[in-house]
Formats: C-alpha cells, structure tokens, sequence
C-alpha cells in the first residue's frame, strides 16, 4: 500500500536518504568523473549525428554502439536513470526451477 499522508523527517529524500550525504556525494570525484563521462558521450553522439529519439538522452548502455571510445547511445530517460537493473543470471535460474 500507497504512503499516504506520512511525514518525512526533514532534510530527506522520500525515500529516506539524507539530503545532505546526497550533495555531498555528488561533490565527490566519483560522481565528477559519472557526469564528465556522460557530458563526453552526449557530446559525442551529437558530433557523430546520431539522430536523438524523442525522450531519450545519452546513456552508458551495453548494447550501444561505440562512439569516440565510448560505449553507449541515445537510451530512454527511465532506463537509463533506473536504479538497478535485473541480475539476468539470478532470473534464468529462478525460472528453471
């Protein structure tokens, strides 16, 4: 069931999260170095002329094509924002069974 009128505890995310660790994280080198990458691949695919797809943006996907040494291509915003995506192994086994 839905949350509904629950209130949050303030400085969080919905989900819990502290905001503060959240900006504070996003200062780190690991999150300057995800952004420089993805800023990298936008650009690139706009230099190579791949046409954009309405609701889409550059995404790391491993079935992309390869462009200045980047893999990845136009993906669409929900897949590529997505938080985990399913361990394909784990699901195949589960199914057999």
């Amino acid at each position: 069931m839905g949350q509904g009128n629950k209130q949050r505890k303030p400085g969080r995310y919905a989900n819990g999260a502290k905001i503060s660790s959240a900006k504070k994280a996003m200062q780190g080198e690991k999150a300057k170095t995800i952004r420089r990458n993805a800023d990298n691949l936008r650009n690139g695919l706009k230099k190579a002329k791949v046409k954009k797809p309405a609701g889409t943006e550059a995404g790391h996907s491993s079935k992309g094509k390869s462009y200045n040494g980047q893999k990845g291509g136009w993906q669409k915003v929900s897949e590529n924002r997505k938080v985990e995506s399913p361990n394909r192994k784990k699901l195949s086994a589960k199914r057999k069974k």
